[in-house]
Protein backbone atom coordinates (compact mmCIF):
# COMPACT_ATOMS: atom_id res chain seq x y z
CA UNK A 1 0.00 0.00 0.00
CA UNK A 2 1.53 3.33 -0.90
CA UNK A 3 -0.64 5.21 1.78
CA UNK A 4 -4.19 7.06 1.70
CA UNK A 5 -5.13 9.31 -1.48
CA UNK A 6 -8.04 11.73 -1.40
CA UNK A 7 -11.15 10.84 -3.04
CA UNK A 8 -12.50 14.46 -3.89
CA UNK A 9 -11.87 14.34 -7.57
CA UNK A 10 -12.92 11.01 -8.00
CA UNK A 11 -16.04 10.35 -9.91
CA UNK A 12 -18.36 7.48 -11.97
CA UNK A 13 -17.35 7.14 -15.26
CA UNK A 14 -20.04 6.73 -17.84
CA UNK A 15 -22.08 3.79 -18.86
CA UNK A 16 -21.09 4.17 -22.44
CA UNK A 17 -17.60 3.64 -21.22
CA UNK A 18 -18.40 1.02 -18.77
CA UNK A 19 -19.82 -1.29 -21.71
CA UNK A 20 -17.44 -0.22 -24.35
CA UNK A 21 -15.55 -3.77 -24.06
CA UNK A 22 -18.09 -6.33 -23.13
CA UNK A 23 -16.89 -8.97 -20.67
CA UNK A 24 -18.80 -12.12 -20.90
CA UNK A 25 -20.54 -13.92 -17.80
CA UNK A 26 -21.67 -17.37 -18.79
CA UNK A 27 -25.15 -18.35 -16.81
CA UNK A 28 -26.61 -21.11 -16.20
CA UNK A 29 -29.51 -21.59 -18.15
CA UNK A 30 -30.75 -22.72 -21.85
CA UNK A 31 -31.26 -19.09 -22.87
CA UNK A 32 -28.19 -17.77 -21.59
CA UNK A 33 -26.18 -17.88 -24.72
CA UNK A 34 -28.83 -15.84 -27.18
CA UNK A 35 -28.41 -13.29 -24.30
CA UNK A 36 -25.13 -12.95 -24.20
CA UNK A 37 -24.87 -12.98 -27.88
CA UNK A 38 -27.25 -9.89 -27.99
CA UNK A 39 -24.80 -8.17 -25.89
CA UNK A 40 -21.77 -9.49 -28.49
CA UNK A 41 -20.04 -11.94 -26.19
CA UNK A 42 -18.52 -14.81 -27.51
CA UNK A 43 -20.63 -18.10 -27.52
CA UNK A 44 -17.92 -20.37 -27.80
CA UNK A 45 -16.72 -19.46 -24.22
CA UNK A 46 -20.23 -21.20 -23.37
CA UNK A 47 -18.80 -24.35 -24.83
CA UNK A 48 -15.54 -23.78 -22.65
CA UNK A 49 -17.30 -23.16 -19.49
CA UNK A 50 -19.41 -26.34 -19.91
CA UNK A 51 -15.88 -28.14 -21.13
CA UNK A 52 -14.04 -27.48 -17.95
CA UNK A 53 -17.07 -28.03 -15.48
CA UNK A 54 -16.92 -31.58 -16.78
CA UNK A 55 -13.35 -32.07 -16.91
CA UNK A 56 -13.84 -30.90 -13.40
CA UNK A 57 -16.43 -33.19 -12.18
CA UNK A 58 -13.65 -35.61 -12.75
CA UNK A 59 -11.07 -34.59 -10.67
CA UNK A 60 -11.75 -31.31 -8.81
CA UNK A 61 -11.95 -31.14 -4.80
CA UNK A 62 -15.10 -32.01 -2.99
CA UNK A 63 -14.45 -29.01 -0.61
CA UNK A 64 -16.11 -25.70 -1.72
CA UNK A 65 -15.12 -22.64 -0.50
CA UNK A 66 -18.33 -20.17 0.24
CA UNK A 67 -15.65 -17.59 0.26
CA UNK A 68 -12.55 -17.35 -2.24
CA UNK A 69 -9.43 -18.69 -0.75
CA UNK A 70 -7.66 -15.72 -3.06
CA UNK A 71 -9.40 -13.15 -1.42
CA UNK A 72 -9.48 -15.04 2.57
CA UNK A 73 -5.20 -14.97 1.42
CA UNK A 74 -4.96 -11.27 2.04
CA UNK A 75 -5.38 -12.18 5.91
CA UNK A 76 -2.92 -14.42 6.08
CA UNK A 77 0.09 -14.04 8.34
CA UNK A 78 2.39 -17.07 8.01
CA UNK A 79 0.69 -18.63 6.06
CA UNK A 80 -2.88 -18.97 8.43
CA UNK A 81 -5.89 -17.11 9.26
CA UNK A 82 -8.22 -16.20 12.06
CA UNK A 83 -11.59 -17.76 11.67
CA UNK A 84 -13.93 -17.34 14.27
CA UNK A 85 -16.81 -18.74 14.78
CA UNK A 86 -19.57 -15.96 15.04
CA UNK A 87 -21.97 -18.00 16.93
CA UNK A 88 -19.73 -19.94 19.10
CA UNK A 89 -16.72 -17.82 19.59
CA UNK A 90 -14.92 -21.21 18.76
CA UNK A 91 -11.81 -19.89 17.34
CA UNK A 92 -8.60 -21.07 15.87
CA UNK A 93 -6.09 -20.58 12.97
CA UNK A 94 -5.82 -21.90 9.47
CA UNK A 95 -4.77 -21.52 5.80
CA UNK A 96 -6.89 -19.58 3.81
CA UNK A 97 -7.21 -22.40 1.40
CA UNK A 98 -8.82 -24.66 4.25
CA UNK A 99 -11.22 -22.05 5.57
CA UNK A 100 -14.93 -21.06 4.54
CA UNK A 101 -15.71 -24.85 2.72
CA UNK A 102 -18.27 -27.12 2.70
CA UNK A 103 -18.62 -30.37 0.47
CA UNK A 104 -20.28 -30.45 -2.54
CA UNK A 105 -21.91 -27.12 -1.86
CA UNK A 106 -22.19 -26.04 -5.00
CA UNK A 107 -23.02 -29.52 -7.12
CA UNK A 108 -25.98 -29.36 -9.22
CA UNK A 109 -28.00 -32.48 -9.35
CA UNK A 110 -31.38 -32.85 -9.61
CA UNK A 111 -33.73 -35.68 -11.10
CA UNK A 112 -35.22 -32.72 -13.47
CA UNK A 113 -31.25 -32.11 -14.90
CA UNK A 114 -29.41 -33.86 -17.59
CA UNK A 115 -26.23 -33.91 -15.83
CA UNK A 116 -24.70 -33.69 -19.53
CA UNK A 117 -26.23 -30.77 -20.43
CA UNK A 118 -25.57 -29.17 -17.42
CA UNK A 119 -22.77 -30.52 -15.46
CA UNK A 120 -22.71 -30.34 -11.85
CA UNK A 121 -19.61 -28.30 -11.56
CA UNK A 122 -20.93 -25.76 -13.92
CA UNK A 123 -21.78 -23.13 -10.67
CA UNK A 124 -18.38 -24.12 -8.56
CA UNK A 125 -16.37 -23.76 -12.08
CA UNK A 126 -18.33 -19.98 -13.27
CA UNK A 127 -17.31 -18.89 -9.68
CA UNK A 128 -13.47 -19.85 -10.05
CA UNK A 129 -13.68 -17.79 -13.30
CA UNK A 130 -15.35 -15.38 -11.76
CA UNK A 131 -12.75 -14.88 -9.05
CA UNK A 132 -9.57 -15.23 -10.78
CA UNK A 133 -10.67 -12.39 -13.24
CA UNK A 134 -11.75 -10.26 -9.79
CA UNK A 135 -8.51 -10.71 -8.28
CA UNK A 136 -6.61 -8.42 -10.22
CA UNK A 137 -8.83 -5.76 -9.55
CA UNK A 138 -8.86 -6.24 -5.79
CA UNK A 139 -4.94 -6.32 -6.68
CA UNK A 140 -5.12 -3.17 -8.12
CA UNK A 141 -7.57 -1.17 -5.80
CA UNK A 142 -5.60 -2.11 -2.75
CA UNK A 143 -2.44 -0.84 -4.66
CA UNK A 144 -3.78 2.23 -6.18
CA UNK A 145 -6.88 3.20 -4.91
CA UNK A 146 -10.03 3.41 -7.46
CA UNK A 147 -8.94 6.17 -9.94
CA UNK A 148 -6.92 4.34 -12.93
CA UNK A 149 -9.49 1.14 -12.68
CA UNK A 150 -10.03 -0.37 -15.95
CA UNK A 151 -14.16 -0.49 -17.54
CA UNK A 152 -13.40 -4.51 -17.73
CA UNK A 153 -11.95 -5.10 -14.06
CA UNK A 154 -14.94 -3.23 -12.53
CA UNK A 155 -17.33 -5.29 -14.44
CA UNK A 156 -15.33 -8.36 -13.29
CA UNK A 157 -15.19 -7.34 -9.64
CA UNK A 158 -19.23 -6.17 -9.79
CA UNK A 159 -19.86 -9.62 -11.00
CA UNK A 160 -17.95 -11.35 -8.19
CA UNK A 161 -19.56 -9.08 -5.42
CA UNK A 162 -22.82 -9.72 -6.96
CA UNK A 163 -22.23 -13.44 -6.58
CA UNK A 164 -20.58 -13.45 -3.44
CA UNK A 165 -24.24 -12.17 -2.09
CA UNK A 166 -26.02 -15.36 -3.54
CA UNK A 167 -23.18 -17.84 -3.17
CA UNK A 168 -23.33 -18.64 0.48
CA UNK A 169 -25.57 -19.81 3.37
CA UNK A 170 -27.40 -16.76 4.43
CA UNK A 171 -29.01 -16.78 0.56
CA UNK A 172 -29.64 -20.02 0.65
CA UNK A 173 -31.34 -19.99 3.91
CA UNK A 174 -33.19 -16.86 2.94
CA UNK A 175 -34.59 -18.73 0.06
CA UNK A 176 -35.44 -21.98 1.73
CA UNK A 177 -37.69 -19.71 4.50
CA UNK A 178 -39.44 -18.16 1.92
CA UNK A 179 -40.60 -21.34 0.00
CA UNK A 180 -41.80 -21.99 3.20
CA UNK A 181 -43.68 -19.03 4.02
CA UNK A 182 -45.06 -18.68 1.05
CA UNK A 183 -46.36 -22.09 0.83
CA UNK A 184 -47.68 -21.16 4.10
CA UNK A 185 -49.58 -18.08 3.05
CA UNK A 186 -51.14 -19.83 -0.39
CA UNK A 187 -51.84 -23.44 0.77
CA UNK A 188 -54.49 -23.78 3.60
CA UNK A 189 -54.66 -27.41 5.56
CA UNK A 190 -57.86 -28.11 4.27
CA UNK A 191 -59.24 -31.15 2.37
CA UNK A 192 -60.31 -29.02 -0.91
CA UNK A 193 -56.17 -27.56 -0.40
CA UNK A 194 -54.98 -31.80 -0.53
CA UNK A 195 -57.58 -32.91 -3.03
CA UNK A 196 -55.95 -29.98 -5.15
CA UNK A 197 -52.14 -31.09 -4.48
CA UNK A 198 -52.86 -34.79 -5.48
CA UNK A 199 -54.77 -33.74 -9.25
CA UNK A 200 -51.63 -31.60 -9.31
CA UNK A 201 -49.31 -34.17 -8.66
CA UNK A 202 -51.48 -36.77 -11.02
CA UNK A 203 -51.87 -39.00 -7.90
CA UNK A 204 -55.54 -40.43 -7.67
CA UNK A 205 -57.77 -38.32 -4.89
CA UNK A 206 -58.78 -41.40 -2.54
CA UNK A 207 -59.68 -41.08 0.90
CA UNK A 208 -56.41 -42.14 2.13
CA UNK A 209 -54.16 -40.25 -0.09
CA UNK A 210 -56.50 -37.18 0.85
CA UNK A 211 -56.20 -37.75 4.26
CA UNK A 212 -52.58 -38.66 4.73
CA UNK A 213 -52.11 -35.14 2.39
CA UNK A 214 -54.59 -33.39 4.49
CA UNK A 215 -52.26 -34.64 7.67
CA UNK A 216 -49.34 -33.16 6.24
CA UNK A 217 -50.58 -29.65 5.35
CA UNK A 218 -51.69 -29.51 9.03
CA UNK A 219 -47.89 -30.63 10.02
CA UNK A 220 -46.75 -27.91 7.82
CA UNK A 221 -48.89 -25.24 9.37
CA UNK A 222 -47.67 -26.09 12.30
CA UNK A 223 -44.18 -25.96 11.63
CA UNK A 224 -43.68 -29.48 12.60
CA UNK A 225 -42.39 -29.67 8.50
CA UNK A 226 -41.13 -27.03 6.86
CA UNK A 227 -40.97 -27.05 2.72
CA UNK A 228 -38.00 -26.68 1.38
CA UNK A 229 -36.76 -26.02 -2.24
CA UNK A 230 -34.03 -28.30 -4.31
CA UNK A 231 -30.56 -26.79 -4.10
CA UNK A 232 -30.13 -26.75 -8.04
CA UNK A 233 -33.15 -24.38 -8.01
CA UNK A 234 -31.65 -22.31 -5.52
CA UNK A 235 -28.23 -22.37 -7.17
CA UNK A 236 -30.05 -21.42 -10.22
CA UNK A 237 -31.79 -18.91 -8.94
CA UNK A 238 -28.70 -17.07 -7.24
CA UNK A 239 -26.70 -17.22 -10.81
CA UNK A 240 -29.75 -15.07 -12.41
CA UNK A 241 -30.07 -12.81 -9.21
CA UNK A 242 -26.21 -11.90 -9.54
CA UNK A 243 -26.94 -11.03 -13.02
CA UNK A 244 -29.30 -8.73 -12.05
CA UNK A 245 -27.20 -7.24 -9.20
CA UNK A 246 -23.68 -6.84 -11.22
CA UNK A 247 -24.89 -3.78 -12.76
CA UNK A 248 -26.73 -2.32 -9.22
CA UNK A 249 -22.95 -2.38 -8.22
CA UNK A 250 -20.99 -1.06 -11.41
CA UNK A 251 -23.22 2.23 -11.59
CA UNK A 252 -21.90 3.37 -8.00
CA UNK A 253 -19.46 5.08 -7.18
CA UNK A 254 -16.47 3.63 -6.08
CA UNK A 255 -14.27 4.64 -3.22
CA UNK A 256 -11.47 3.05 -1.60
CA UNK A 257 -10.49 3.95 1.99
CA UNK A 258 -8.08 3.17 4.43
CA UNK A 259 -7.62 1.89 7.74
CA UNK A 260 -5.38 3.43 10.13
CA UNK A 261 -3.81 1.03 13.16
CA UNK A 262 -6.65 -1.19 13.52
CA UNK A 263 -7.06 -3.70 10.66
CA UNK A 264 -10.03 -4.14 8.51
CA UNK A 265 -11.49 -7.86 9.16
CA UNK A 266 -13.95 -9.87 6.83
CA UNK A 267 -16.41 -12.47 6.78
CA UNK A 268 -18.55 -15.25 5.05
CA UNK A 269 -21.05 -12.34 3.92
CA UNK A 270 -18.32 -9.68 3.37
CA UNK A 271 -20.89 -7.65 0.83
CA UNK A 272 -22.21 -5.38 3.68
CA UNK A 273 -25.21 -3.14 2.24
CA UNK A 274 -25.80 0.05 4.63
CA UNK A 275 -29.20 1.58 3.56
CA UNK A 276 -28.79 4.70 5.21
CA UNK A 277 -30.12 6.76 8.83
CA UNK A 278 -33.39 6.96 7.34
CA UNK A 279 -33.58 2.88 7.03
CA UNK A 280 -34.65 0.37 10.31
CA UNK A 281 -31.59 -1.08 11.11
CA UNK A 282 -33.50 -4.42 11.87
CA UNK A 283 -33.65 -4.97 8.32
CA UNK A 284 -31.20 -5.52 5.52
CA UNK A 285 -31.63 -3.31 2.76
CA UNK A 286 -31.45 -3.92 -0.98
CA UNK A 287 -28.51 -3.27 -3.38
CA UNK A 288 -31.11 -1.53 -6.11
CA UNK A 289 -30.95 1.58 -2.95
CA UNK A 290 -28.90 1.28 -1.03
CA UNK A 291 -26.78 4.20 0.17
CA UNK A 292 -23.22 2.54 0.34
CA UNK A 293 -21.94 -0.86 -0.29
CA UNK A 294 -19.12 -2.00 1.61
CA UNK A 295 -16.39 -4.61 0.63
CA UNK A 296 -13.25 -5.35 2.92
CA UNK A 297 -10.57 -5.92 0.24
CA UNK A 298 -7.66 -6.74 2.31
CA UNK A 299 -6.25 -5.84 6.27
CA UNK A 300 -5.46 -2.08 4.85
CA UNK A 301 -8.64 -1.36 2.45
CA UNK A 302 -12.11 -1.61 1.95
CA UNK A 303 -14.12 -0.21 -0.92
CA UNK A 304 -17.23 1.93 -0.24
CA UNK A 305 -19.65 1.69 -3.30
CA UNK A 306 -21.82 5.02 -2.93
CA UNK A 307 -25.26 5.10 -4.87
CA UNK A 308 -24.77 7.69 -7.45
CA UNK A 309 -27.78 10.16 -6.46
CA UNK A 310 -25.95 10.71 -2.96
CA UNK A 311 -23.42 13.46 -3.18
CA UNK A 312 -20.60 13.00 -0.59
CA UNK A 313 -19.17 15.80 0.97
CA UNK A 314 -15.23 16.26 1.17
CA UNK A 315 -15.17 15.50 4.65
CA UNK A 316 -17.19 12.19 3.78
CA UNK A 317 -14.60 11.23 1.08
CA UNK A 318 -11.28 11.83 2.97
CA UNK A 319 -10.32 8.56 2.65
CA UNK A 320 -8.48 7.67 6.02
CA UNK A 321 -10.41 6.29 8.28
CA UNK A 322 -9.74 6.95 12.14
CA UNK A 323 -9.94 3.70 14.43
CA UNK A 324 -13.27 4.20 15.78
CA UNK A 325 -14.41 4.64 12.23
CA UNK A 326 -12.46 1.52 11.76
CA UNK A 327 -13.65 -0.44 14.20
CA UNK A 328 -17.20 0.64 13.96
CA UNK A 329 -16.80 -0.88 10.44
CA UNK A 330 -15.45 -4.08 11.56
CA UNK A 331 -18.40 -4.48 13.62
CA UNK A 332 -20.91 -3.64 11.08
CA UNK A 333 -18.79 -5.99 8.99
CA UNK A 334 -18.85 -8.83 11.99
CA UNK A 335 -22.60 -8.50 11.82
CA UNK A 336 -23.03 -9.34 8.22
CA UNK A 337 -21.93 -12.60 9.07
CA UNK A 338 -23.42 -16.07 8.90
CA UNK A 339 -21.04 -18.45 10.25
CA UNK A 340 -17.51 -17.22 10.34
CA UNK A 341 -15.40 -14.10 10.89
CA UNK A 342 -11.88 -13.72 9.70
CA UNK A 343 -8.56 -11.84 10.64
CA UNK A 344 -5.26 -12.21 10.24
CA UNK A 345 -3.88 -14.86 12.52
CA UNK A 346 -1.55 -12.17 14.52
CA UNK A 347 -5.15 -10.33 15.25
CA UNK A 348 -8.09 -11.38 18.02
CA UNK A 349 -10.17 -8.44 17.29
CA UNK A 350 -13.21 -10.87 16.69
CA UNK A 351 -13.59 -12.37 19.91
CA UNK A 352 -14.14 -8.74 21.46
CA UNK A 353 -17.16 -8.28 19.41
CA UNK A 354 -20.77 -8.47 21.00
CA UNK A 355 -23.33 -9.64 18.64
CA UNK A 356 -26.47 -10.70 19.14
CA UNK A 357 -27.60 -14.01 17.83
CA UNK A 358 -27.95 -15.11 14.23
CA UNK A 359 -31.90 -13.30 12.83
CA UNK A 360 -34.62 -15.30 11.13
CA UNK A 361 -33.59 -15.71 7.52
CA UNK A 362 -36.85 -13.96 6.57
CA UNK A 363 -39.77 -12.28 8.89
CA UNK A 364 -43.30 -10.62 7.56
CA UNK A 365 -45.63 -7.95 8.71
CA UNK A 366 -49.53 -8.64 8.58
CA UNK A 367 -52.02 -9.51 7.26
CA UNK A 368 -52.90 -6.04 6.44
CA UNK A 369 -56.54 -5.10 5.53
CA UNK A 370 -56.99 -3.55 1.45
CA UNK A 371 -59.39 -1.00 1.45
CA UNK A 372 -62.04 -2.08 -0.91
CA UNK A 373 -61.31 -5.58 -1.01
CA UNK A 374 -62.43 -7.54 2.23
CA UNK A 375 -61.27 -11.16 1.42
CA UNK A 376 -58.11 -9.89 0.46
CA UNK A 377 -54.69 -9.97 2.66
CA UNK A 378 -51.00 -8.29 2.21
CA UNK A 379 -48.01 -9.59 4.25
CA UNK A 380 -44.81 -7.79 4.14
CA UNK A 381 -41.96 -9.93 3.97
CA UNK A 382 -38.30 -8.88 4.92
CA UNK A 383 -34.66 -9.73 5.82
CA UNK A 384 -33.82 -9.05 9.14
CA UNK A 385 -30.60 -7.94 10.05
CA UNK A 386 -28.49 -9.15 12.40
CA UNK A 387 -29.36 -5.95 15.05
CA UNK A 388 -32.84 -7.77 14.68
CA UNK A 389 -33.10 -8.51 18.36
CA UNK A 390 -31.09 -5.38 19.73
CA UNK A 391 -33.63 -2.64 20.65
CA UNK A 392 -31.35 -0.04 20.46
CA UNK A 393 -29.34 -0.98 16.99
CA UNK A 394 -26.00 0.82 17.09
CA UNK A 395 -25.28 3.89 14.57
CA UNK A 396 -24.08 3.52 11.48
CA UNK A 397 -20.31 3.45 10.64
CA UNK A 398 -18.46 6.01 9.43
CA UNK A 399 -20.60 8.91 10.85
CA UNK A 400 -19.13 11.68 8.06
CA UNK A 401 -20.98 9.45 5.50
CA UNK A 402 -24.10 10.13 6.71
CA UNK A 403 -24.10 13.91 6.01
CA UNK A 404 -27.95 14.53 5.53
CA UNK A 405 -27.21 17.00 3.05
CA UNK A 406 -25.64 14.74 1.08
CA UNK A 407 -27.76 11.50 1.17
CA UNK A 408 -31.19 11.72 -0.28
CA UNK A 409 -32.84 8.82 1.78
CA UNK A 410 -34.31 5.57 0.35
CA UNK A 411 -37.73 7.94 -0.60
CA UNK A 412 -35.25 10.42 -3.08
CA UNK A 413 -32.77 7.43 -4.42
CA UNK A 414 -34.25 6.21 -7.27
CA UNK A 415 -33.72 2.13 -7.78
CA UNK A 416 -30.39 1.71 -10.08
CA UNK A 417 -30.96 0.06 -13.18
CA UNK A 418 -30.33 -3.84 -14.07
CA UNK A 419 -28.36 -4.10 -18.03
Amino acid sequence: MTGPRHNSDVRPKSRTALRRRPVYLPGLHADEGERQRQRGARPTEVADLLAQAERNARQAPRKHHLVAGSYLARWEVAGKIRVTETSSRHTYAQAASQAARETDFYRIESPDIDPVEVPPLLFETLLSRIEGEASQAIDYLVRNGEPGLSGDDRVWLSAYLAFQITRGRAFRAEQDAAADMLFKLTTQATEASARHMLEVADIEPTPEAIATTLDMLENLQAGRLVVREQTAAIIGRGAELAEFLTPQLLYRRWLVYWASHVPFVTCDEPVVILEGPDADRRRRGGVGTADVVVFPLSPEAVLAMFHPDDDPDDVALYPQLDSRETADLNLEIAANSHRWLFERSDRTATLGMSLPPLPPATAQEGPLELVGEPNARLFNQYRPSRWYWSKEPPQLPVFRWWNQTTVLGQVGRRLLPDW
